[in-house]
């Protein structure tokens, strides 16, 4: 969206209350249905291509008009599933897009990715309502189930957000969770909610008196800043402008009126809007200096320290009067569950692959064992050990999250309090992020390391379980790679056929044993490759926060290929040859679609126009050989 369209939009579609009465005076009569937001639009138009207000100002007056007039936190609903991955493959589309234009991707690739990837977003939603599942959870944010679309979703720390400082570190299902492990009578759970919930509360009058600081200084520097700007625009005298000069700065006027009449009218137009806007701002900057000073930089500065203490301060002060509660006889076992708690809570941020292991659960799964079935002597030492190990690494990094969260918040803070230089906060920020990715890296190779070890260990005295401890753990950590492919299913399904023939069945069995032979390396080496390239995103992502301009061919890409996309294509490729020429027509139409083909309403003449080989068996990979044919006949239809 351009720097106008963006303005008009957020200006005046978003303060409609205020703006629909006084403009309604000031329309033309011959144009009485015309809408607040063309007028908006052309005016800023006009004014920026007339080089009457920089575009850097209309910028300032759709950010400020944004948090003036944004909606009120609570009022607005979380967005739905489908209206997130409706925003997914339009990010997908701009970042294929940009991969183009940058020469890291071909065109004919881009245009496959994308129609891959709204062909599985559709049939996924498809196959969910037929099923009569509810959706709760936007396909975009699962692991997918095609080979085509980026696995490696590595987004950095939103600057704008604070997520970690805004969330407790407890939770009032914790209580319940320790008062279970440690199997306390009633009235000592009680107890324990009661503490945890006045942890909970004072935590929420800190945040609350931080964004109540923030919202204040924000709003008010928003309300000085647009008022500058619109005080500019109102300014403007449209019988002294210089016509020569703005017919030089703009050519396409050439000696025709139509550009002057254009611009003289819009702006004027615009002009009378202006008024109002500004007389609703002056009530705004009144109300809020009716609370008190406003706050400044420093201010919010300080209130920002203020609750990062408050976060440190209220956990210890929780987790003393926790030891201080209990009996002694408690401590260990508490010790334990807290150190579990706090495993949690980082593993929910993490971005690379591999790291999102619960080692217990993975050998409970392994061993068949139920949740409160207890582990041998040697099991439990030897998990107490790995959690320890773990939370050697995972602290640091904790620390590293929450210094680059505020670090970002700190540079946009003073971005928008002062138009000076913060080349100086920029550097600080992406130092800090280039911290975060490093120790995420000494993260998921120390998890991958107490995970080989921990097979080694469980290796010398049952080689069963280890192998099987292994497949749960990576089933975990790599879900994407380890996710069950098309060849699986396809095969399963044809196995489920009542009407398949005896010797067709034969044959079937002999591919799927032939499959589950070929997997395991196949997985392996995504696995590999994976934690080869996923750091490498990761630093070249924080290098673009230092250098904007920079370009690291797909490292900069948030969607790229899966890992060894290509060598499973090649074996779905070979499964669907081998069950068509097995099964019968009808047979193979009833076989599951297969991920990242296009829809068969996008004919074979459509997709190849720029998208691969005319006639190809559907996808369009890099070879132009096609990627398979889905459940449908030849040439994806």
């Amino acid at each position: 969206m351009s720097t106008v369209l963006r303005l008009s939009a957020i200006l005046f579609l978003s303060c409609p209350i205020l703006l629909v009465r006084p403009l309604a005076a000031a329309q033309s009569e011959e144009d009485p249905m015309e809408s607040i937001d063309e007028i908006a639009e052309e005016g800023v138009k006009a004014a920026v291509v007339a080089g009457l207000i920089s575009e850097e100002q209309a910028e300032q007056m759709g950010e400020a008009a944004e948090l003036i007039y944004e909606t009120e936190p609570g009022e607005g609903d979380e967005p739905s599933p489908e209206e997130v991955d409706r925003e997914f493959v339009g990010m997908l589309g701009e970042e294929l897009k940009s991969a183009v234009e940058s020469g890291s991707m071909s065109e004919a690739d881009a245009w496959s990715v994308y129609l891959s990837t709204v062909a599985d977003v559709r049939s996924w939603y498809a196959e969910q309502e037929e099923a009569g599942r509810e959706v709760t959870v936007p396909w975009s944010r699962q692991p997918n189930r095609s080979g085509e679309v980026a696995t490696l979703r590595l987004f950095m720390l939103d600057p704008e957000g604070l997520q970690l400082l805004l969330r407790p570190e407890y939770a009032r299902r914790d209580a319940r969770h320790i008062a279970a492990e440690l199997r306390l009578d009633p009235d000592t759970t009680n107890v324990l909610e009661l503490l945890v919930s006045d942890y909970l509360e004072s935590y929420d009058r800190a945040v609350v008196q931080f964004q109540s600081t923030l919202d204040r200084g924000r709003r008010g520097d928003a309300v000085r800043r647009l008022d500058a700007v619109l005080s500019d625009v109102a300014a403007i005298d449209l019988a002294s402008l210089d016509w020569q000069r703005i017919s030089e700065r703009n050519p396409w006027m050439g000696d025709k009126p139509e550009g002057r009449i254009w611009m003289e009218d819009s702006i004027g137009r615009f002009q009378q809007v202006i008024g109002p806007v500004r007389g609703d701002l002056e009530r705004r900057r009144a109300a809020l200096l009716a609370e008190g000073p406003m706050p400044g930089l420093r201010e919010q500065l300080a209130a920002l320290g203020e609750l990062r203490q408050a976060r440190e301060r209220l956990r210890l002060e929780l987790e003393s009067q926790l030891r201080g509660f209990l009996p002694e006889g408690n401590q260990a076992a508490l010790e334990a569950v807290l150190a579990e708690l706090e495993i949690d809570r980082a593993l929910v941020g993490v971005t690379l692959a591999g790291i999102r292991v619960n080692f217990e659960l993975a050998l409970r799964r392994a061993a068949d064992l139920r949740p409160f079935d207890p582990l041998s002597d040697a099991q439990r030492t030897m998990m107490r050990a790995t959690g320890k190990e773990l939370l050697d690494v995972l602290r640091p990094w904790m620390r590293a999250r929450l210094e680059a969260e505020v670090a970002g918040f700190e540079l946009v803070l003073r971005k928008q309090s002062s138009t000076e230089p913060s080349e100086s906060s920029t550097v600080a920020y992406g130092r800090a992020l280039m911290d975060v990715a490093e120790r995420e890296v000494q993260v998921r190779d120390t998890v991958q390391r107490i995970l080989e070890g921990t097979r080694g260990s469980l290796a010398e005295t049952d080689d069963r379980l280890a192998v099987r401890f292994r497949e749960e753990s990576m089933l975990q950590g790599f879900p994407t790679q380890m996710r069950p492919r098309w060849c699986e299913r396809a095969t399963g399904t044809a196995l489920g056929f009542a009407d398949l023939d005896p010797s067709a069945r034969e044959a079937v069995v002999e591919l799927q044993s032939s499959i589950d032979l070929q997997l395991p390396g196949l997985r392996d080496q995504a696995i590999m490759t994976c934690l080869e390239l996923e750091p490498r995103v990761a630093r070249a992502r924080v290098r673009r926060v230092l250098d904007p301009g920079s370009r690291s061919d797909l490292e900069l890409l948030a969607i790229v290929r899966e890992p060894g996309h290509d060598r499973f294509t090649d074996l779905d490729d070979r499964t669907a040859d081998l069950l068509e020429a097995l099964l019968t027509e009808e047979q193979f139409e009833r076989l599951p679609r297969r991920p990242g083909q296009p829809l068969a309403e996008w004919n074979d003449e459509k997709s190849s126009e720029g998208k691969g080989k005319a006639g190809g068996k559907g996808d369009g990979r890099r070879d132009g050989k096609g990627g398979g044919r889905g459940g449908g006949k030849r040439g994806g239809k």
